[in-house]
């Protein structure tokens, strides 16, 4: 009798096991990213951490570095992320893993509780974070924004980092927060004003924690566009 208590009670832990397993929104949102579709996520709170460079199959595009790439675009409107989201990744034999997203990649009005890394991603369609907030570091760090790229409205309690970064279209900081130091690095690169579809600034920050300055080098035409707290 005791034998059989115990067996039952094996087997009803490893079911509670075996049904807490990945959170069922995450789980739907990868099949439809695996299957190419575009994604629309609302008002979904996301609990584990979710990270682009390891749901599909990554392509090598020099001797250090593998390639994610998504044909979909991708959209979260009002969803809260607890743990780290990142399209960013090094492994123990210094490989690194970037992520190329081929259509839009939208976080509206979304929270982030933990590290956001989207470190030398290649974004070929819109890019747009407005109103969301980040509480850890958000990390654009080399990346390319192929079309405008909008973190109006944004809340930034973590460091923001943006070395490197290539903007080939119109950038949106309007009535952007930050009370910690910020990183724009030099120079972010962006084409010369005069060309046809010229790539501009749209950034009058108010709310900026004071003694920071966010500065732009436009290497092409050696202007520079430096803006203080108001």
């Amino acid at each position: 009798m005791i034998k059989q208590s115990l067996l039952l009670l094996t087997i009803m832990l490893f079911t509670t096991c075996d049904t807490t397993g990945q959170d069922p929104d995450l789980k739907s949102f990868i099949k439809q990213l695996r299957a190419g579709r575009d994604i629309l996520i609302e008002n979904k709170t996301l609990s584990e951490e979710f990270d682009f460079t390891g749901i599909m199959p990554s392509n090598p595009v020099s001797e250090v570095m593998q390639q994610t790439r998504y044909n979909a675009s991708v959209t979260f409107k009002n969803c809260v992320f607890e743990r780290e989201v990142r399209a960013y990744a090094t492994d123990d034999k210094g490989m690194k893993y970037s992520t190329m997203f081929q259509g839009n990649l939208s976080f509206l009005g979304c929270t982030f509780k933990e590290p956001v890394t989207f470190r030398a991603c290649s974004i070929l369609g819109k890019t747009v974070f407005s109103g969301s907030l980040f509480e850890k570091t958000a990390n654009f760090e080399e990346c390319s924004f192929s079309q405008q790229a909008w973190f109006n409205r944004c809340i930034f309690h973590g460091e923001l980092r943006f070395q490197n970064a290539f903007f080939m279209q119109q950038a949106g900081f309007l009535d952007a927060a930050s009370d910690v130091g910020s990183s724009f690095g030099e120079p972010p690169s962006m084409p010369p004003l005069s060309s046809a579809t010229p790539g501009s600034l749209d950034i009058p920050i108010s709310h900026w924690s004071i003694g920071t300055e966010i500065v732009f080098q436009l290497c092409r035409n050696k202007r520079q566009i430096s803006l203080q707290q108001r």
